[in-house]
């Protein structure tokens, strides 16, 4: 828990060193990001074992032993041995690295890089305080999911680089991103949710009827969705996760980011396309998670559509007073440690590991 908590620290604090460089904040935070990630035991995690065995597995195929057990459907996984539950990009990728001479802890750091770098590039692209989004993101669950959640992590990794043809609305290049993102985890499909709103006007109405939709949804979550679920789970052969209403700091989150919102001036905020669109993840994250709270395998899929998050939060500081700005900002940061440090309470983490590579 501290070393996570003082990763944080560590990034925010060189994210305000190096604020008037933004080539500088990036390239340290995501620098600090990865070492955390990359010096990690590869057996943290409650899937940890899953994965470690999963490579060994995959490495002993041949070329045709592994090209007879991939799936021919983009929503079905391949045929390997229970309980390993691969999708065909997941499934590649391991046995390309294996042969290629990668051991598992090699490939783990090789992923690292690949998080790092794309929610570093992310936020330099996308954010005006680049080095804070970073801070941000690492207070919140994208950064926790990589280090255990290593399919769904590559297949977020590559939706941040689909940003870019979201944005400038060329639906080739997005959705051939989008499929290859689908081909390590499919939940990835939900990101597609964001195309139709890129241009679209959002306004203070639109915000205040998604707030009264949420409370909609979330009675929905609690009430209807559990005799719904486990049909549609059962399509992708997840039918045995439990079902359970859960009312989380997350949403809670979610909830004041949005409803945040109402206390500024929305049209000035949207005549910049990312920040229009990072509102329209807000809102559709909140309303998405909101109705998923019965399933956390379908509630952790809004990490695609809520990531805008870390460059929706300084677009909105930036429009303070000069005077406000640093308290606004100092009451932000530590709202969002206290978060982190609620988040992995009672968590074991370990992420150094003294290993050869």
């Amino acid at each position: 828990m501290i070393v996570l908590l003082a990763n944080s620290i560590l990034i925010l604090l060189f994210a305000t060193i190096f604020y008037r460089s933004p080539k500088a904040a990036c390239f340290i935070c995501g620098l600090q990001a990865f070492l955390i990630l990359a010096m990690r035991s590869e057996f943290y995690g409650a899937d940890a074992l899953y994965y470690y065995n999963g490579y060994h597995l995959i490495s002993g195929y041949s070329f045709e032993g592994i090209c007879s057990v991939l799936s021919s459907s983009p929503i079905k996984v391949a045929s390997l041995p229970y309980p390993y539950a691969y999708e065909n990009g997941w499934v590649i990728v391991n046995w390309l690295f294996s042969h290629i001479g990668f051991t598992y802890r090699q490939f783990i750091i090789v992923l690292s890089g690949l998080t790092s770098f794309s929610l570093s590039f992310f936020a330099y692209r996308y954010s005006k305080k680049p080095g804070y989004s970073i801070f941000i993101a690492t207070c919140l669950i994208f950064y926790l999911y990589s280090f255990y959640v290593l399919r769904q992590t590559l297949a977020f990794c590559i939706c941040l680089f689909a940003s870019k043809y979201l944005l400038e609305r060329k639906p080739g290049k997005f959705f051939i991103l989008l499929l290859l993102a689908i081909s390590f985890h499919r939940s990835a499909a939900i990101f597609a949710v964001l195309y139709p709103f890129v241009n679209r006007p959002v306004t203070k109405n639109t915000i205040e009827k998604s707030l009264v939709a949420c409370v909609v949804l979330i009675l929905v979550s609690a009430f209807f969705l559990p005799n719904i679920l486990p049909r549609v789970l059962a399509l992708f052969g997840k039918s045995h996760y439990a079902l359970s209403f859960k009312f989380n700091n997350l949403l809670m989150l979610q909830l004041l980011t949005v409803g945040c919102l109402l206390f500024f001036d929305i049209d000035k905020l949207t005549k910049s396309k990312t920040t229009s669109i990072a509102i329209w993840s807000s809102i559709l994250s909140m309303l998405l998670y909101s109705l998923f709270l019965s399933n956390e395998v379908m509630a952790r899929a809004i990490e695609y559509v809520w990531v805008f998050v870390i460059a929706l939060i300084p677009a909105i500081l930036e429009e303070l007073e000069k005077h406000q700005q640093l308290i606004a900002y100092m009451g932000i940061s530590l709202l969002l440690v206290i978060y982190l440090a609620h988040q992995i309470q009672g968590t074991t983490f370990d992420p150094y590991l003294f290993a050869s590579f």
